[in-house]
């Protein structure tokens, strides 16, 4: 692979773009991006909270006095500058090692992240390398890890966050061009019949801008004061509206009794306004959303994880509600009630993205007599819950043999481990004895793609559809990178347009098997 350090032959365009617009040499290898080969996610690597197990004296109260409804998670990073991207993992039984990565797959690294459930990722001090924030319990206030240049992090407290944080996201919400972060909270403990007396609210699930070179802080002021009180899972960032500076979608749980799903709308400065889009505004026991551009109309559209079938919305001016027409619904069933972390990703480079969602019990240690989903109807909260890998065909969606683990499923986060040009999956898991990680490797589907690595919030459109550098999902960051595939031969060139954020549209001619690293 050629590793270009930047955007090669950029030039403004002046117009739309064409997507037509590639190089008009003979090729006999053009692949239809329907007709690729067969694809399939296949399991390569675990590891254990045993085996990862870290310095003890980055550890915390014992485990098993927090639900297991937080975490484990996980964020992608490229901490030793060498190509490959490494794991860094929060897991709530104790601290962890980061697993690095390498050409023989991940190994055991020497750096460290304290015991904690949530991980996002994200170069906040503009130092060349991505600092980490991990959420943890309620009253522990969450920690800001600083890439320290050595290969590891150094940690500090981040005021007022005494909350129980879930996940964190990171995005430039007020376009001065360094990250901020939204962080979503929960509460340890939830009485069900209290939350729907009206009697329950969040500690507080609100924007923190980035100020005097990395330093988070508090700022309620910038989204509604109604949506603080969410019992949130996550913050999605997308541009919903099509102006170029990045939305923010809440996804909540308890929905229907304490704050529901909220599309909020950037006002250019980094201030929000509830969308009221009623159906963005999803009554739900939401725990994650994946967002993508599932109908190749260049525009974001979300699929969001619940208590019973997931929600496909499509952004097509107005949202619209396509989860049954699309073959998107996964009916609630004695084998699979509750979705967690959700990805939407371009996994077989067809120019479509997948949909993979994680299921498992709300609670795996304690005998629960019944899980209530979204509609009210209640089910057995079995400990064996299949996965779901949802293969997008262009006309729907349909549910693949691959990818249906019954463990205790959370968090799914997406990242070319191999560095092969296509995406690759790793997720987190519960077990007895603490967490598992699982490494998936990608097989199949069509070759020579192209991966763009970019400050978050990067489009890129390529000639087989749109994506965007999003990597936030639940409790968990991806790498921050894209996968398109030009649908070519290794000679046939073809243009990207590619917008950062806050800026003008650009093109760049680009060959198979290339990474364009935009930052």
């Amino acid at each position: 692979m050629v590793i270009l350090s930047l955007l090669l032959s950029c030039d403004t365009g002046s117009g739309p773009f064409n997507r037509d617009a590639v190089d008009t040499q003979e090729d006999s290898g053009s692949i239809d991006p329907f007709a690729c080969p067969a694809m399939r996610v296949v399991p390569v690597q675990s590891w254990t909270s045993a085996e990862l197990a870290g310095d003890s004296e980055m550890g915390g109260e014992p485990w098993s006095e927090h639900p297991n409804f937080a975490g484990p998670g996980l964020a992608a990073v490229d901490l030793n500058k060498d190509g490959y991207l490494d794991l860094a993992i929060a897991d709530p039984t104790g601290a962890s090692r980061v697993l690095m990565g390498g050409e023989a797959g991940f190994s055991l690294g020497s750096a460290v992240i304290p015991q904690g459930h949530g991980l996002a990722a994200g170069d906040l001090n503009a130092d060349g390398i991505e600092d980490l924030v991990l959420a943890r319990w309620e009253g522990t206030p969450d920690l800001l890890g600083r890439s320290d240049g050595a290969g590891a992090w150094a940690w500090e407290e981040i005021p007022e966050t005494l909350g129980h944080g879930l996940s964190w996201s990171m995005a430039d919400s007020d376009g001065d061009g360094d990250l901020d972060a939204f962080a979503a909270r929960h509460l340890e403990m939830v009485n069900d019949e209290e939350a729907a007396a009206g009697l329950v609210s969040g500690p507080g699930s609100w924007l923190y801008e980035n100020r005097n070179g990395g330093k988070l802080v508090a700022t309620p002021e910038a989204t509604p004061s109604p949506t603080h009180g969410a019992l949130g899972f996550m913050g999605q960032w997308l541009d919903a509206d099509g102006d170029n500076d990045l939305d923010l979608y809440m996804a909540n749980d308890f929905g229907a009794w304490v704050v529901p799903n909220t599309l909020l709308i950037n006002d250019g400065t980094g201030r929000f306004i509830d969308s009221g889009d009623s159906t963005a505004s999803a009554a739900l026991y939401a725990m994650g959303a994946g967002v993508a551009d599932v109908d190749a109309n260049g525009r974001p559209d979300l699929y969001i994880s619940n208590i019973g079938s997931p929600l496909l919305i499509l952004n097509q001016g107005a949202w619209v509600n396509a989860t049954a027409s699309l073959g998107a619904e996964l009916p609630p069933s004695e084998q699979r009630q509750s979705s967690w972390g959700v990805d939407l990703v371009d996994l077989d480079l067809d120019g479509l993205p997948e949909a993979v969602l994680r299921f498992g019990p709300l609670i795996f240690w304690t005998e629960v007599p019944y899980v209530e989903d979204s509609s009210g109807q209640k089910w057995s909260d079995a400990d064996a819950q299949a996965d779901a890998l949802l293969l997008n065909s262009g006309e729907g969606f349909q549910v693949s043999e691959d990818f249906q683990s019954t463990e205790v499923g959370r968090a799914v986060i997406h990242g070319d481990w191999d560095r092969d040009g296509d995406p690759d999956l790793a997720t987190t898991a519960w077990t007895e004895e603490g967490a598992l990680i699982q490494i998936y490797e990608t097989q199949g589907g069509c070759p020579d793609g192209v991966t763009v690595k970019g400050p978050i919030g990067t489009r890129v459109t390529g000639p087989k559809g749109t994506q965007w550098i999003l990597p936030a999902t639940t409790f968990s960051s991806s790498a921050a990178e894209v996968y398109l595939t030009t649908g070519q031969s290794a000679s046939f060139q073809t243009e990207l347009e590619v917008q950062l954020p806050g800026s003008s549209p650009t093109t760049t001619r680009v060959s198979p098997g290339q990474i364009v690293d935009l930052r």
